[in-house]
């Protein structure tokens, strides 16, 4: 069995954790960043399968990161704090597969990954 890896982005730590915690249930690996060099250090190791960004935090600049992600063909979900339909629309429109907000429930969260990943979905079976 190949693991695959996702990078969780957010600039709080606990938030990398919560998620890592989350996903790592499921046999994913996960690398984490907290900032914009952590982001392109492991975009430009190759280092990931799928990515989770939480964007909270962050200014404009990460938009050139979710181009760059697109055009690497690494699968991205995008996480706002706060309902918006603006940035829902751009989110979108930078390649987002999914852009959600919180809170965010668990098994809703670990489906849109693994479908990210092409993984099977029988996770919910706890």
């Amino acid at each position: 069995m190949i693991t695959k890896t996702v990078l969780v982005l957010s600039k709080l730590p606990k938030n990398v954790e919560l998620m890592g915690q989350v996903l790592s249930r499921y046999d994913l690996e996960v690398v984490s960043a907290t900032s914009y060099e952590d982001l392109r250090r492991l975009i430009d190791a190759d280092a990931f399968d799928a990515a989770v960004l939480d964007i909270g935090g962050f200014d404009s600049r990460i938009w050139a990161f979710c181009d760059e992600l697109r055009e690497k063909h690494r699968p991205f979900v995008l996480i706002s704090p706060t309902p918006n339909r603006d940035f829902m629309s751009h989110g979108f429109s930078k390649g987002a597969r999914s852009v959600l907000t919180k809170p965010i429930e668990s098994k809703s969260f670990v489906a849109i990954v693994m479908e990210m990943l092409g993984g099977d979905d029988s996770f919910g079976e706890d």
